[in-house]
């Protein structure tokens, strides 16, 4: 049985560079949280995903993913990057500035990784939770998604692609937008002078709502359906483990494990 830790106010969890086997657990902000990240098996170099927990207050919290952009540069400094940037802006943020703070945060971190002239990015999705109140904000194809107890989907966030916004008008079915060549193309990250972030409206998690944040990763391994059918399946550990297991086997098996965009 995995214990969960209390992330109390004003503490943070960041994972950068980790090979996660079992979820980590967290409390906070009313709610429980579960923790895991790993690299792609056989890529050869560490993992440029990177996730954090902010806990701001007993009601109030952030929680955030960045995928640092693996065709290009020093994706998983940019990553990190991002995710420590925008913690710096966190601290100290009334729940009433909690907008402008991940706002700020994110254009923060723009702009120093764009000072690194390194051509490195990295894709961002960030849920703030205040009195069961949630907000998604992301650039990329790192997604933010909400589902109910019975599996009814809530919340998906567009990815910023060319196949995330032909999934989303209908051109593609889910298949298709998987198996199509461009499928890992980005056209908005934190990186490019262009960046748009997409900020969602507020909407309230009912009591046995499930928040997840993924990179591309998984949903490039997992039907959206296979996805919310584990995560509404025992308890919040197992479902997490679940999620893990069946991505890497998928990736193992050479099934949705094409280059990095």
């Amino acid at each position: 049985m995995i214990e969960s830790r209390i992330l109390a106010p004003g503490q943070v969890e960041l994972a950068v560079e980790c090979d996660d086997e079992v979820p980590r657990l967290f409390d906070l902000a009313g709610g429980r949280a579960a923790l895991i990240t790993h690299s792609g098996p056989g890529r050869g170099r560490p993992n440029e995903d990177a996730a954090a927990l902010v806990s701001l207050g007993p009601e109030t919290a952030v929680l955030a993913v960045a995928d640092g952009a693996g065709g290009m540069p020093a994706g998983g400094a940019a990553s990190r990057l991002a995710l420590e940037v925008l913690i710096a802006n966190l601290t100290g943020a009334e729940p009433d500035r909690l907008r402008t703070a991940v706002l700020d945060g994110i254009e923060a971190a723009n702009r120093k990784i764009l000072a690194r002239s390194n051509g490195s990015a990295t894709t961002l999705v960030v849920a703030t939770l205040h009195k069961g109140q949630v907000r998604t904000y992301h650039a990329g194809d790192s997604v933010g998604l909400v589902t109910g107890q019975r599996g009814r989907l809530k919340l998906l966030t567009v990815a910023h692609s060319p196949t995330g916004y032909a999934f989303e008008s209908g051109l593609f079915d889910e298949l298709e937008a998987a198996e199509h060549p461009d499928r890992h193309l980005v056209n908005n990250m934190l990186g490019i002078p262009e960046l748009r972030v997409e900020m969602g409206s507020e909407m309230h998690l009912a009591p046995r709502d499930t928040l997840l944040l993924a990179s591309d990763g998984l949903f490039d391994n997992l039907l959206l359906e296979e996805v919310i059918g584990l995560v509404c399946t025992g308890p919040l550990s197992q479902a997490t483990g679940d999620l893990y297991r069946r991505c890497r086997n998928h990736m193992e098996d050479g099934i949705g494990s094409p280059p990095p965009h």
